[in-house]
């Protein structure tokens, strides 16, 4: 177990200061401020901290409980800081540290104790922010019905064909290699959804400035001007106002993402619990295998909002039923890849004979499983 503590620390050197009952060094709203930290050499001020409750005195004669800080044997990693800058962190100091009781023998859980500058942040953003270290963030909820931002938001949500990047090069592959994790989005597929982000703006100050016009044009409503003409007003002073809110909640969530959701760390969704090579069944079929088993961080997903096994198709949501377009039964199958977006294709039940002719005359022999496109309209079901 790991918990996160910050703390404001002196300017000018490394030393935290002494508690105060001013916000001279930074914001005092967490109520464990000047007790957290008593009895450490300076008694620094915690500004928000997680893991367990520690007791904290009220009324004029209670007493601090003094602690002290430990020493542990964790790797400090450079995500770490990485992270810390990700999410607009001024911190000075970062130690792997164990606090204690004085005087008694059982510590609690390695903390991550993190100096900060002074006055450079407060209990809701430390907060924010220890929440997004310790359990990075989750997979957002998805009501394209409700929400008008859904066709940005679906690459963060946990409907089926979510984009997934291992982290490292799948070595993992090698049984006596490292572990490798699995992120939402690679790096491009994340590039490509922030400019998707900011494309969705461009296209919404279209709308605006032509609805701007057309009420400009309209004017003033005047007293005895027709019906008509009052309900065209009405109407693009409605459309006006849904564009506006629609460019701020793509800048609110644009700014969620950048701000939580940059770095690979912040988005492990899990790790590749075995990944064979990629090789050809030894049965008579020889079938190609190319998989791998990945153990999901079951915290990176709400399961009260989680609507289970659904997939977004540009505007709404739909459980996929195994019937195809003409209403014939069929397993369908959805990819959802960097440029084609969701696909959904329709697996056939006879396997396909594929050949291939090597150097020296060798040849390769195996069955495949063929992927029908959903319909006529749809197009390939994969390109290549």
């Amino acid at each position: 177990m790991s918990c996160v503590s910050v703390a404001t620390q002196q300017e000018g050197n490394g030393s935290p200061v002494s508690p105060t009952t001013t916000t001279a060094f930074g914001d005092l709203s967490y109520p464990g401020a000047v007790s957290d930290f008593y009895g450490l050499p300076t008694n620094p001020i915690c500004i928000y901290r997680t893991g367990d409750e520690w007791l904290v005195p009220q009324g004029p004669e209670a007493q601090r409980v003094p602690r002290e800080a430990r020493p542990t044997w964790p790797t400090l990693h450079i995500e770490v800081y990485e992270l810390l800058d990700s999410v607009g962190i001024n911190w000075s100091t970062i130690d792997p540290v164990r606090f204690a009781e004085e005087g008694k023998k059982e510590a609690d859980p390695v903390y991550l104790w993190i100096g900060v500058v002074p006055r450079s942040l407060s209990f809701e953003d430390a907060q924010d922010a220890a929440v997004a270290f310790r359990d990075g963030p989750r997979l957002l909820e998805h009501d394209p019905s409700e929400d008008p931002i859904a066709s940005i938001q679906y690459a963060f949500t946990p409907s089926l064909g979510i984009q997934i990047a291992p982290k490292a090069p799948l070595y993992s592959r090698e049984p006596d290699k490292r572990r490798v994790d699995i992120a939402i989005l690679g790096s491009k597929a994340h590039i490509d959804a922030l400019e998707g982000m900011m494309g969705k703006i461009g296209r919404e100050l279209i709308f605006l400035r032509t609805y701007q016009r057309e009420l400009d044009n309209l004017g003033e409503a005047v007293e005895g001007e027709k019906v008509r003409g009052t309900r065209v007003r009405e109407d693009y002073q409605v459309k006006l106002a849904n564009v506006r809110q629609t460019i701020s909640d793509v800048n609110d969530f644009h700014s969620d993402i950048t701000k939580y959701w940059s770095t690979p760390s912040q988005r492990v969704l899990g790790y590749v619990l075995h990944a064979p090579p990629i090789s050809l069944a030894t049965d008579p079929k020889q079938l190609k295998e190319d998989w791998a088993l990945i153990d999901l961080d079951l915290d990176k997903i709400d399961w009260d909002t989680f609507k289970g096994n659904v997939v977004y198709l540009g505007g709404r949501t739909r459980s996929p039923k195994h019937f195809d377009a003409n209403g014939e039964e069929c397993l369908l199958v959805v990819k959802n890849g960097n440029t084609t977006r969701v696909t959904i294709g329709r697996v056939t039940g006879i396997e396909s004979a594929i050949r291939e002719y090597g150097s020296y005359g060798l040849k390769r022999t195996s069955l495949e499983v063929a992927v029908y496109p959903y319909s006529h309209k749809d197009g390939a079901f994969s390109p290549r």
